[in-house]
């Protein structure tokens, strides 16, 4: 028997079983048990996967991942003077700048859009900013996560991405 079926039939015997509590203890039980029982068959039916109710809506600490950057090294003045941009960056502010901007032009992915819900998604600058931490540092999607605030697949989205952009707006000039 699948585990799920057994869990289902000792809750029913447990249910019904039961003399021991008020008829309002039952229904209020009952009525858990229903619809815990119908989030457990939705799931069943979208093994694709899909929203999931009460699963914790991160959109908050990407805003507060995208604040930290922008105050940091964008914002006027920026926390981090020119001198510590170019050793986390190996280049001048401007530079980066520019970049971000033609990564937005050759592909519509680094540009800020709202999703279905109505809430803006990632910003360009959090996104090319993960792909040049990684070529900077060398480092792993998942030890960026912390301080960017994304997650380690959009993080590799990103870099995939971000080559493409730039080959394609600037191969011609420098490769």
């Amino acid at each position: 028997m699948d585990p799920r079926q057994a869990w289902k039939e000792y809750l029913r015997e447990l249910c019904f079983s039961s003399n021991d509590s008020s008829d309002e203890e039952d229904d209020l039980f009952m009525e858990g048990m229903r619809a815990w029982q119908a989030d457990l068959e939705e799931s069943e039916r979208r093994p694709w996967g899909g929203s999931v109710r009460g699963r914790k809506r991160i959109n908050r600490y990407r805003l507060e991942g995208h604040m930290r950057l922008f105050n940091d090294y964008f914002a006027d003045p920026p926390m981090y003077l020119d001198y510590i941009f170019w050793r986390r960056f190996r280049m001048k502010r401007d530079i980066f700048l520019k970049i971000v901007a033609a990564a937005e032009e050759k592909d519509p992915w680094f540009q800020q859009r709202r999703n279905a819900a109505g809430e803006l998604g990632l910003p360009a600058l959090q996104k090319v900013t993960a792909a040049f931490r990684m070529l900077a540092y060398d480092a792993p999607a998942d030890s960026l996560d912390e301080c960017l605030r994304l997650g380690e697949s959009t993080i590799i989205e990103s870099m995939r991405r971000f080559v493409h952009a730039v080959v394609e707006a600037f191969g011609d000039e420098y490769i």
